[in-house]
Parts: C-alpha cells; structure tokens; sequence
C-alpha cells in the first residue's frame, strides 16, 4: 500500500470511468486543487460553462472516490 495516495491519478481514473456514464459523459476533467488548507476536487464539464468545487479535505484515495460521487450525483 502506498504511504501517500496521489488523489490527482485517482482523480484521473474515476473521470475516465464516469465519461462512460450517462449521468457524468459531459465532465471534461477532474482536478485536484488544494487552497487555503483545504482539499477539492475541482470538476470542469466539456463545455466549460461551470466549474464544481468538491470538498475532499482530509479525505482517504477511496472516500474521496464515494464524495466526489455523491456531489456529483447529487448535482445532476
């Protein structure tokens, strides 16, 4: 097991996998950002007119994977 989990290719592989839903075809990419001393996962949808801020901080490689699921979800 890793001893950091790099959420930026975590990130990369769950847009890759949600690209192939119907729910989530439309996000571009998914990146990870940290400002002010907290963690996001920063969502931007292919036609870049809005850009979704997650709220990761703190968050282990798989709960971030079931948050920036549930945002989405809960967004579409």
């Amino acid at each position: 097991m890793p001893e950091k989990e790099d959420k930026q290719k975590i990130l990369d592989y769950l847009c890759e996998a949600l690209q192939h839903t119907r729910m989530a075809s439309n996000i571009d990419n998914i990146k990870y950002a940290e400002e002010f001393g907290s963690e996001y996962a920063v969502i931007q949808y292919d036609d870049y007119s809005a850009e979704k801020w997650c709220d990761i901080t703190a968050d282990s490689g798989s709960a971030m994977l079931a948050d920036v699921i549930y945002f989405i979800r809960k967004e579409w």
